[in-house]
C-alpha cells in the first residue's frame, strides 16, 4: 500500500523536477540570450560576430515590411545549386538574429534579396526604386516615387531621395553583409583576368540579338540610344560609359569590352554579368560597336 507521505514526496518531487526544467529549459536560456552576440561563419571560413542593424538600417526594415516587399521578394538562399549560382552563400541562422519578424518571404516574384548588399550601387537602387521599368526591362515592381523630392517639372529627382528613402537602401545595402564581400573575397587585390583569345566575327544575326539583351540589361545606366544618360545615370557616380564616344575605362578592344563585362567595375554600377552566356555577351558587344560615331 502507498503511503500518504510517498504519495506527499512524489508529488513534490515531480513539482520539484518541473521548476529545474522550466529554470534550465526556458528562464536561464531566455535571460542569457540577450548577451548572445549571434555569429556566422565568413567567406574565408572564420567566425564572426553579426553585428545590430544601425538605426538606419532597422527604420530602413521597418519602411521595406510597410511597403510589403517580402512579399514579392524572399530573403533566404536555400541549399540547392541554382540557388548559389544565382543569389550567393546559402544563409545561416545568425544573419537574422536581429530580425525581428523575420521575412523570409512567401513567393519569388522578384529576385531574392538575401545577399542584395554590395550587389549594386546606392545610386543604381536609387533609379531602380523610382522606375524599375527602366532598370529592369518587363519588371511589374511598382515605382517608389514618394521617395524621392520632386525635380522643377514635378517628376522625382533621384539624386535627392527623402530620409525614408535613404533608409530603405541603407537597409538593402545591409543584406547578406555579415559574410564579407562574397563577390570579391580576395578584398582589394585585383580579380584574376579572363582568358579570351579573339574576338569572335560579329553578324547581323549578333547585332540584332545584342539589341534586345542590352535594351533589357544595359539601357537603364547607359541609355537606350548608348549614350550614357540612361534613367538610372544622374544619380551614379561614376557615371556610365557613353558608348557614341567609345570611352572605356579598361581598353577599347573587343576582348578589353569582354572582360569588363565578365568582370564587372568594382565601385560603380557595372557588375560582373556572369548571368549572361558567353555568347551573349559577345553579341552585346556587337551591338554597342553600332553606338559609335565614325
Amino acid at each position: 500500500m502507498i503511503t500518504t507521505s510517498f504519495k506527499g514526496a512524489m508529488l513534490g518531487a515531480g513539482f520539484g523536477l518541473y521548476i529545474a526544467s522550466f529554470i534550465v529549459g526556458y528562464a536561464y536560456p531566455a535571460m542569457t540570450a540577450k548577451n548572445d552576440v549571434p555569429k556566422v561563419k565568413d567567406i574565408h571560413g572564420n567566425i564572426v560576430e553579426v553585428r545590430p542593424y544601425t538605426e538606419l538600417e532597422k527604420r530602413g526594415r521597418e519602411i521595406y515590411i510597410k511597403e510589403a516587399c517580402w512579399i514579392c521578394h524572399s530573403q533566404f538562399v536555400r541549399s540547392a545549386g541554382m540557388d548559389e549560382k544565382r543569389y550567393g552563400p546559402v544563409s545561416q541562422a545568425g544573419e537574422f538574429a536581429y530580425d525581428y519578424p523575420a521575412t523570409f518571404g512567401t513567393r519569388r516574384i522578384g529576385p531574392d534579396l538575401a545577399r542584395e548588399g554590395g550587389k549594386r550601387t546606392d545610386g543604381w537602387q536609387y533609379g531602380h526604386l523610382a522606375n524599375p521599368q527602366a532598370m529592369t526591362q518587363g519588371s511589374i515592381m511598382p515605382k517608389y516615387v514618394w521617395y524621392f523630392e520632386k525635380d522643377s517639372n514635378g517628376e522625382p529627382d533621384i539624386t535627392k531621395p527623402t530620409e525614408d528613402g535613404k533608409a530603405l537602401i541603407a537597409y538593402l545595402q545591409r543584406l547578406g553583409t555579415s559574410i564579407g564581400d562574397f563577390r570579391n573575397p580576395e578584398g582589394n587585390k585585383k580579380a584574376s583576368s579572363v582568358s579570351v583569345a579573339s574576338a569572335p566575327k560579329f553578324t547581323p544575326e549578333m547585332v540584332n540579338s545584342g539589341k534586345a539583351i542590352y535594351e533589357a540589361n544595359c539601357a537603364g545606366c547607359h541609355g537606350i540610344n548608348g549614350n550614357g544618360a540612361g534613367p538610372a545615370a544622374a544619380a551614379l557616380n561614376p557615371p556610365p560609359r557613353n558608348f557614341i564616344k567609345a570611352d572605356y575605362k579598361y581598353g577599347s578592344s573587343d576582348v578589353d569590352l569582354f572582360k569588363t563585362i565578365t568582370n564587372g567595375v568594382k565601385g560603380t554600377a557595372m557588375p560582373a554579368w556572369d548571368s549572361l552566356t558567353e555568347s551573349q555577351r559577345w553579341e552585346v558587344i556587337a551591338y554597342i560597336r553600332t553606338f559609335e560615331k565614325k
